[in-house]
């Protein structure tokens, strides 16, 4: 089948407000094989004046016809100042003309002749001095496409001839208007794939022979040219079609050019890999063909173009259309009106979608598939493509949207109405109103369905229905006018920092548990992550795997240039522990620009801390067990356990002389009974120069350990439950260790006492302060307005102890904060944090000055990954430029994200 949004890229426009999972660019249904009632066509008298209809002024409306129901599919087609109306209602086919407001021309509809029990789909267009209509009859097993011409008024100059039959299904027809002849088009699908044929035909002469345009096609569209059509499609590449399906209906790209006599220039190669997703779509901009899709040559998908002049010429190869912001979607491409200079292209990032409905990105792009500077978002609160089309020197969008006429924001309960918007040529919105019409005043004016969105000579109509049986038609004028509605588009500012410049997916598989990453010193950075995996899900004995070399929690290490480039990705280790968590750390200096990488992994089925010596690009130089104790449950059956790794270079004693410099380790150990704190020291060969040091002593649990250095001082700060050990709701603790030996040089203190759990502390240094910010969850029985949730932060003066009262920080709407992270440099914080409000996972920035109250909340992006996802964000360096976290993708699979942020 052609791909559906390649499809709706020709349909006309359907909107229903009865289910709005239905895209108002879809294809009409089918209709019913089902008796159908009779009705009259005549136009009515509307049911009551448009007084009684509450709000601003209607728009203008005509009653064009009574259809049997509201799935009778109307179709229609612009010629100069005159529009036509195809339908078909009580077994016969009728038109009606209309002029350009869609007010009739005629006093009745014209009868054309009888219709099939089945016609699926049908489109008409004006060619030469008349029209032509061709339709697709299902007969029992078989289709056939048919053609009928029509005069200037809309009557038929003979009968429907048959141009093509098929024993497969037919599941779409359209026509390629000439100034004189055309091209019938049609597709028969093939299980996953699709032939697209079409049949020369000049009005009044026998059809030619059709002839294939494109075989074994996953996904295909065409655009009318000055010589025919171009068309491209996408097949499948080395592996067969089979092959391809299995790995999500992508191929390679081709094009070719057809004429009005049927002659069929040989394929050009677009894009050579197969990379290319079902949904192309074509356009026009300057004489050159835009050719658009939804690439995966990435871990993200992204939106690509090409340009292909006339011949089969590629004048701008394959290329990214967009900045990458994580997964993009292509929604739609269309071909510019007036000169036809510039095309409009439509897409989606889906990490910055809305809570409620998606925001549609618009741009206009030049011959050479170069995006203009202007950019608009369009409101669309439904799947599948918004209808789009050229409007004179600009556009027109229509679309499902809130409506309100209020000043203020938004209510959150405003209804969902098709509204449409008309964009000038910089894409500044010129007008935008929800359709209401009097012929639907039963309904407070709002029609059940919109279709067969249309513009000529600066006018714009759609075509609208009650739902029901019979259903009224009506063509309702699309004007430029004054209106207190709130549009659904509008131009986009210039966003105010922060703001993502750019998202990139590192690591596609597995869900994660863990991010980690941290700045070379050369420039970019080095991402680590462990995966999830959960232990006991096999035969083994007490929930460890059955055999010693079963793969658990796999570990990566994967390289970003100071360019933002991603290197290759290095795996670790397959024998992870996914509670061990992964952290990373960079040593400056030395011979060979050096990381250390920590996580926990089963060594003969024991859990023990690894360490490894990484290069610059990530590669392994050395692996050492930093622990390797024999571990065995308490006399209480606890296990004996490693969790929750950090670690952090540690400068040499002396810098101008000592070469002792190393790495610090800290994570959470089980070995004695309950969770406790511990640390050790290694040099840079890994060898361990401080052995282990258990930190905590103390009832209850010890967990989720981070470092920070500042020179001779390292501090531990973690989330402690000996408070309340018998309910776990932990503390927030820190404690002062000595750089060289880790002895404690200051007592361990509780930063903060709070009604509900302390969690997930992070730990910065600005200049001689330390900084420590930790997630605060509300209580139990707090009541809303009560509550402490969210992320509070604690400054610690030159000395290490509370300077001033902590702040705390909200998540967006008082929501739960699930993860937070912290970067500072000497006199500023950068924070990010991530809330689930609602169904959504939002990732949220924020500014701090130490000893000055947090700035206010910026969304940077809302994950696609929903409120389960575990998030895991980590800076890289104290800028906080370059951030890394985990999602889940569109479909399913874990992701490792890298985001570069713009700063005020």
């Amino acid at each position: 089948m052609r791909s559906s949004t390649a499809r709706a890229r020709f349909a006309l426009s359907l909107v229903a407000l009865s289910s709005l999972v239905l895209g108002c660019g879809g294809a009409p249904p089918k209709q019913s094989r089902t008796s159908r009632p009779k009705t009259t066509l005549r136009p009515t008298a509307n049911p009551k004046p448009a007084a009684a209809i509450p709000g601003p002024a209607l728009l203008p409306s005509y009653v064009i016809a009574r259809l049997d129901n509201e799935n009778a599919a109307p179709y229609v087609a612009r010629r100069g100042e005159d529009m036509l109306v195809f339908y078909d209602a009580r077994g016969r086919l009728f038109t009606r003309l209309c002029g350009p407001d869609g007010k009739p021309r005629t006093a009745e509809p014209i009868d054309i002749g009888p219709a099939a029990a089945e016609i699926p789909v049908a489109t008409v267009e004006a060619v030469g001095d008349g029209y032509l209509a061709a339709w697709v009859e299902g007969m029992k097993s078989n289709a056939a496409v048919k053609l009928l011409s029509l005069d200037a008024t809309g009557a038929a100059r003979g009968a429907p001839v048959t141009i093509a039959q098929s024993a497969d299904e037919v599941s779409w027809v359209q026509i390629v208007a000439g100034p004189s002849s055309a091209l019938v088009v049609w597709e028969v699908p093939r299980d996953d794939h699709s032939d697209v044929l079409a049949a020369p035909v000049t009005p009044g002469k026998t059809p030619s022979p059709a002839v294939v345009l494109a075989h074994d096609a996953l996904g295909w569209d065409l655009v009318a040219t000055d010589r025919g059509a171009a068309i491209a499609s996408v097949v499948a590449g080395a592996g067969g079609a089979q092959n391809q399906a299995e790995q999500g209906r992508v191929g390679r790209v081709l094009y070719a050019d057809v004429d009005f006599t049927g002659k069929v220039s040989a394929p050009v190669v677009v894009n050579p890999e197969a990379t290319a997703q079902n949904d192309i779509i074509v356009g026009r901009a300057g004489g050159r063909t835009l050719i658009g899709w939804t690439d995966v040559r990435n871990i993200d998908s992204s939106v690509y173009v090409a340009a292909v002049e006339p011949g089969g010429k590629i004048v701008t190869p394959p290329k990214r259309a967009t900045t990458p912001v994580g997964e993009q979607a292509l929604v739609s491409l269309v071909s510019g009106g007036g000169a036809g200079k510039r095309a409009l292209l439509a897409w989606e990032d889906l990490l910055r979608s809305p809570r409620d409905g998606r925001l549609i990105h618009l741009a206009t792009m030049d011959p050479d598939g170069k995006l203009g500077a202007e950019r608009t978002t369009l409101v669309f609160s439904a799947s599948g493509p918004p209808d789009i089309i050229a409007d004179g020197d600009g556009f027109a969008a229509l679309t499902l949207a809130p409506a309100s006429s209020e000043p203020g924001p938004l209510p959150k309960d405003a209804p969902i109405w098709p509204t449409f918007v008309r964009f000038g040529p910089d894409l500044q919105v010129r007008a935008a109103e929800p359709v209401r019409a009097e012929a639907f005043a039963t309904s407070d004016g709002i029609p059940y369905l919109t279709r067969g969105l249309s513009c000529q000579a600066g006018a714009c109509t759609t075509l609208a229905a009650n739902e029901g049986s019979p259903a009224t038609l009506a063509a309702v004028g699309l004007p430029v006018r004054q209106s207190p509605w709130r549009a659904p588009a509008s131009r986009d500012p210039d966003d105010t920092p922060p703001r993502p410049l750019g998202v990139t997916a590192l690591y596609d598989g597995e869900h994660l548990a863990r991010v980690a990453a941290t700045e070379r010193p050369s420039g970019g950075s080095l991402a680590a992550w462990v995966t999830y995996f959960i232990e006991g899900n096999n035969d083994g004995a007490g929930g460890k795997p059955a055999r010693k070399d079963d793969p658990l929690a796999t570990v990566g290490v994967r390289p970003v240039s100071a360019a933002g480039v991603p290197g290759k990705t290095q795996i670790l280790s397959r024998r992870a522990l996914s509670i061990g968590g992964v952290a990373i750390a960079s040593a400056p200096g030395g011979k060979t620009e050096e990381s250390a990488l920590v996580w926990a992994a089963r060594d003969k089925n024991e859990a023990q801390v690894q360490i490894a010596k990484l290069g610059p690009e990530g590669d392994k130089l050395a692996q050492k067990p930093l622990t390797t104790i024999a571990r065995k449950p308490s006399k209480d059956g606890v296990p004996s356990e490693v969790s929750d790794v950090a670690v952090a270079y540690a400068p040499p004693s002396d810098p101008g002389k000592s070469t002792d410099d190393g790495f610090i380790v800290a994570w959470v150990d089980t070995r004695d009974g309950n969770a406790e704190i511990y640390a050790a020291r290694v040099d840079r060969t890994l060898r361990k120069v401080v052995q282990d040091r258990r930190i905590t002593e103390a009832p209850g649990d010890s967990t989720e350990v981070q470092i920070a250095v500042r020179g001779k001082e390292t501090f531990l700060v973690w989330s402690d439950a000996r408070g309340n050990p018998d309910e776990g709701a932990g503390d927030i603790h820190v404690v002062r260790l000595d750089t060289r030996t880790l002895q404690k040089v200051g007592p361990e203190t509780r930063l903060y006492t709070s009604p509900g759990h302390s969690r997930s502390p992070t730990i910065a240094l600005a200049g001689d302060r330390v900084v420590v910010a930790w997630i605060e969850e509300a209580a139990h029985d707090a009541k809303p307005e009560e509550t402490e949730a969210g992320v509070r932060i604690a400054i610690l003066d030159e000395r290490g102890t509370l300077a001033g009262s902590s702040r705390l920080v909200r998540g967006e709407e008082q929501s739960a904060v699930t993860s937070v992270a912290l970067a500072c440099g000497p006199s500023k914080c950068r924070g990010v944090l991530t809330s689930a409000l609602r169904d959504s996972m939002i990732l949220d920035a924020f500014e701090l000055s130490p000893g000055a109250p947090p700035g206010p909340l910026k969304a940077l992006v809302t994950l696609t990954g929903g409120a389960n996802a575990d998030v895991s964000p980590s800076f890289a360096g104290r800028e906080g430029t370059s951030l890394f976290f985990g999602d889940d993708a569109i479909g399913g699979t874990g992701r490792v994200r890298f985001m570069t942020i713009g700063w005020p």
